[in-house]
């Protein structure tokens, strides 16, 4: 058989797996390999185009804060967000699990704190109540299930091997009970308890055959006859640790099971679960009520497992670190010879930049503690900073009392051996004092061993230390590093998103923290502060788009916008008229920061749909006045509308101009009505945004393959989720637009390549598949897929698109790391191209003829039919146009020997240009730069005057004389255009 006929059957072969139209392969192929022919129009499609945006997942010159971190040393300052289950005038009845973390917080723990009640009335939340927890108001003392939800013993089986997890509390006594639970749901009263030591050692014996049944209540019986209750409650402890449960048999026609419950209390002291308040209702309206919103608040300034967690949790660090600065590495009143406590600055405090408090540490004689972390390892491993063989610097403010010793040290690669850096002695006295040392490590670490810095301390002595800080010593801490910097100039971006200040869950900060200098807080990523990132936003000359907790009270809220825009005159105003403004002053901003930037983007909280950053999302609630029920969505812009009319009632919101140049986001959900319906509630707020991510994790896909398929995959995403997803959200808004009276305008909050992680949405990823991804999703494949994406939301009317996110590393971020070359990935480097050479109208582009093929449904994809296989995007800027032509092929797929390349020709709607320049990425597909900056980049062509209407991509024009390369990108930039096309 001649080759030419075999490779039309293989053609044919595959088309007819792959096209759901059927076997009709001539016409299939046809339609593959058909030319592209575009004309772009004077017609504008998208005024308000500007440069795209990236997130800042934290940012920041420093080698101790990786993560969330207090190496400044500030009170954790703990919030939470209750839903609150039933009338009681003055206490809190929450559900249990939620009420103690399931099972984390032990009866206490939030004791003195704050307490403010929110209540939806007509439409609008109303705070009707600010109170405060009393000593003894906390109750978290009673029964808690010991098996999962919805499972049950069965009837037929009297007996529960219970086992211990490894970080259970050993050496204490458990409480344990069993209650009889009938087929409706109906429960009897507690057997009688019986309390157990979990041993010291547990093994890890096969668990056997799972004895627990799923259990779904039948209605409820009308009848409300009691559950007997089991007796003979009893205990044998298993060779391997596992305590063996059993009781005594129920004989009961409507039984179906059992249910274990356990407690670290005695039956006779519990005292249920729910929050007191100190103080009795004013007024009725005051009095709490089912459904009311509670937001809770308590500063800690210390640390104990014995006082605060549960015995459930006592080892898992998890946990019982949510009040354990990040450097310091022991609870305080556990090891004799060695306590600390965060204590208070004096207001007369020489330290600078100190922040409320400071580590007081009491070491008896002899004893050694180090306040550090891990924070740095080797080549090997993607989670940890890498150190370069160049200078750093340590520093810290310290004095001391007693004759103990002090002095910075290294564990690990660079504790020992060769490699080793000499410890640093400091000679601390009794008066505050910064010491100053700097190091350079002789070799750069090549393995994956995490290793650990910090400041030890030997007694006896008591020391206090503050500001602990470790940073490359050719920038100011948390500054931007000047390859930063320079990156950031070059990607032309318009503004940057502040995501380090959310997702804290129930460790956060307060707005004294937000607005303390960088470092002073208890509770961001990377240490970043307000004013840290508006002095790091402003040098790199792009507007701010902070993302803040909504937790704030009224009275923060306040101070957040005097601390922004209200001016501040030594020689007018005090310290007391103006605490906020005056703070800033201090920082040495004497202009308000409002004046520093042209707009100020303000987002609260961030995915407040997502359960995954608890405790900040919104459930349904109901209406105190009209009794009508909200989904999550209408609250959530019910509250937007609450915090905005908080900061509008600032006095220095009109008179610094601010509803001109505060933009508020609504951050939605891709293809949920979340966003729509929120938007109906708060008609202040200005952008409706979503993420819209190409594949992953967020998208319901798992790890791609490096193969045509999912290169192919990947760029049919746009196909198939970003251009349908964009026309419903277009859509809506029009609707939304048609009732408001101020217009909401469309964007996406994060975008960008997106990844499958293992345990995120169940998913299952290998660490060879995990190696696999980051090759497709940083291919050039990807690279032209994320511009495609971006570009045809921006078609359909997309106008603020925002890249996640800016930082060097694996999975979500724009560039390599160091030790691979710092090279932009592909993605970032066309959104850096489109921002620097082609924003401004984006015009109408008619399809007037197109390669298509027929896609079939992918996870949460859709099937396409006759989708279209080259997009062709322009824009106008006075007398420059910008034509960007895309390809969504890869050679081999779905047709085994078709070239993937696409021949097009593009009418402009000019006839002359005086200087034409292409920028192109092109290659294989497959092709990335995680290693090299050689493999997938951007290639500058110069090609003179331009003279016709017509683009034809072939050799002249810098393209192949096959046409438009697969998965390639090329924009041609035309400048100094005139005249009218022929025809």
């Amino acid at each position: 058989m001649k080759r030419s006929h075999f490779s039309l059957l293989c053609l044919i072969a595959s088309l007819c797996g792959l096209f759901a139209g059927g076997c009709h392969a001539d016409n299939a192929v046809t339609a593959f390999q058909a030319p592209a022919h575009f004309r772009i129009t004077n017609q504008v499609v998208n005024l308000g185009l500007e440069a795209f945006t990236a997130t800042l997942p934290g940012i920041g010159n420093s080698l101790l804060e990786i993560d969330i971190a207090n190496a400044g040393f500030e009170p954790i300052v703990y919030r939470n967000m209750y839903m609150i289950q039933q009338d009681a005038p003055d206490l809190l009845i929450i559900r249990p699990e939620t009420l103690t973390q399931y099972e984390t917080l032990r009866e206490g723990f939030l004791d003195g704190a704050g307490v403010r009640i929110y209540r939806i009335e007509n439409g609008r939340f109303r705070m009707v109540r600010e109170d405060r927890i009393p000593q003894g108001g906390f109750r978290a003392s009673g029964w808690l299930p010991a098996i999962p939800a919805q499972r049950i013993v069965p009837a037929t089986t009297p007996r529960y091997l219970f086992r211990w997890d490894n970080h259970n509390r050993p050496d204490v006594p458990y409480f344990f009970t069993v209650r009889a639970v009938a087929r409706d749901g109906r429960l009897s009263q507690p057997a009688t308890a019986a309390s157990f030591v979990r041993p010291e050692k547990i093994g890890k014996a096969d668990p056997g055959p799972p004895v627990l049944i799923e259990f779904r209540p039948l209605q409820p019986s009308v009848e409300d006859k009691a559950v007997p209750v089991p007796t003979g409650l009893r205990g044998r402890l298993q060779e391997d640790g596992a305590l063996l449960l059993e009781w005594n048999s129920l004989s009961h026609p409507d039984l179906a099971g059992y249910i274990i419950y356990r407690s670290d209390h005695p039956p006779e002291s519990h005292a249920g679960f729910r929050i007191e308040l100190e103080n009795k209702a004013s007024a009725p309206d005051k009095q709490i009520r089912a459904g009311d919103l509670a937001i809770v608040s308590k500063k800690f300034f210390e640390a104990s497992r014995k006082r605060y967690f549960s015995n459930r949790v006592w080892g898992a660090a998890n946990e019982t670190s949510l009040l354990l600065p990040s450097t310091v590495n022991f609870f305080p009143d556990e090891t004799p010879g060695k306590s600390w406590e965060l204590v208070p600055h004096p207001a007369d405090t020489p330290v600078t930049d100190g922040g409320e408090t400071c580590l007081k540490l009491k070491l008896d004689a002899g004893v050694r503690e180090i306040i550090g972390r891990y924070n740095h390892s080797g080549k090997q491993q993607n989670w940890y900073p890498v150190l370069e063989a160049r200078p750093y610097r340590v520093e810290a403010w310290m004095r001391q009392e007693g004759g103990g010793s002090v002095r910075f040290k290294f564990d690990g690669f660079y504790g020992r051996g060769d490699t080793a850096i000499p410890p640093i002695p400091f000679q601390v006295g009794p008066e505050w004092r910064r010491y100053v040392a700097t190091f350079t490590p002789p070799a750069v670490q090549d393995n994956a061993e995490p290793g650990r810095m910090g400041i030890e301390f030997t007694g006896p002595g008591t020391f206090y230390i503050d500001n602990l800080r470790i940073y490359r010593d050719d920038a100011d801490y948390l500054d931007l590093l000047p390859e930063e910097l320079a990156e950031l100039n070059s990607a032309g971006l318009s503004a940057l998103r502040t995501h380090g200040t959310v997702r804290t869950k129930f460790r956060t900060h307060d707005m004294a923290q937000l607005t303390n200098d960088g470092g002073a807080i208890g509770g961001s990523a990377k240490s970043n502060s307000l004013p840290q990132l508006l002095r790091v936003i402003s040098k790199a000359g792009m507007q701010p788009w902070l993302q803040v907790e909504f937790h704030m009270q009224p009275q923060e809220w306040a101070g957040f916008v005097e601390y922004l825009a209200a001016p501040y005159d030594p020689a007018v105003d005090t310290p007391r008229t103006k605490p906020w403004a005056y703070k800033r002053y201090r920082q040495g901003r004497e202009r308000p920061w409002t004046e520093a930037f042209d707009r100020i983007y303000l987002e609260l909280g961030n995915e407040t749909w997502n359960r995954i950053f608890l405790p900040w999302v919104f459930g349904a609630m109901t209406d105190a006045k009209s009794g009508k029920r909200y989904n999550p969505g209408q609250v959530y812009g019910m509250f937007q509308e609450h915090v905005i009319a908080a900061l509008r009632s600032s006095p220095y919101w009109t008179s610094a101009g601010l509803e001109q140049k505060f933009v508020f986001v609504l951050g939605g959900w891709n293809g949920q009505p979340f966003g729509k319906e929120a938007a109906q509630m708060s008609p202040s707020s200005d952008y409706l945004t979503v993420a819209a991510y190409n594949g992953g994790w967020d998208e319901g896909e798992g790890p791609p393959r490096l193969d045509a398929a999912s290169l192919f995959n990947v760029l049919s995403h746009v196909n198939q989720a970003a251009i349908p997803f964009a026309e419903q959200h277009r859509r809506e808004l029009h609707e939304l637009n048609a009732r408001r009276h101020k217009e909401l305008r469309l964007g996406t909050y994060e975008a960008g390549p997106g990844y499958a992680l293992k345990g995120l949405n169940n998913a299952r990823v290998t660490e060879a598949q995990a190696q696999e991804q980051e090759q497709v999703m940083k291919s050039l494949a990807a690279g032209t897929a994320t511009l495609d994406a971006f570009l045809a939301r921006a078609y359909r009317g997309f106008e603020l698109q925002n890249y996640f996110g800016f930082r060097p590393g694996a999975y979500w971020a724009s560039h390599a790391p160091w030790y691979r070359g710092g090279q932009a990935y592909p993605s970032w480097q066309l959104i850096a191209l489109f921002n620097n050479h082609a924003t401004g109208a984006m015009l109408q582009t008619e399809t007037l003829g197109v390669p298509t093929v027929d896609l079939k449904p992918y996870e949460r994809r859709k099937g396409i039919k006759d989708a279209p296989l080259t997009a062709v995007y322009a824009t106008r800027k006075a007398d420059r146009h910008a034509v960007i032509v895309m390809s969504r092929k890869v050679s081999g797929y779905p047709i085994a020997d078709d070239h993937g390349f696409t021949p097009t020709t593009v009418d402009l709607p000019f006839a002359r240009a005086g200087k034409l320049t292409l920028y192109r990425m092109a290659g294989d597909p497959r092709a990335n730069n995680l290693l090299s900056p050689r493999n997938v980049r951007i290639e500058r062509i110069e090609l003179g005057e331009w003279n016709g209407g017509r683009l034809t991509l072939n050799a002249a024009s810098g393209a192949d004389e096959r046409g438009l390369p697969p998965a390639a990108t090329f924009m041609y930039i035309f400048e100094e255009v005139s005249g009218k096309p022929a025809g």
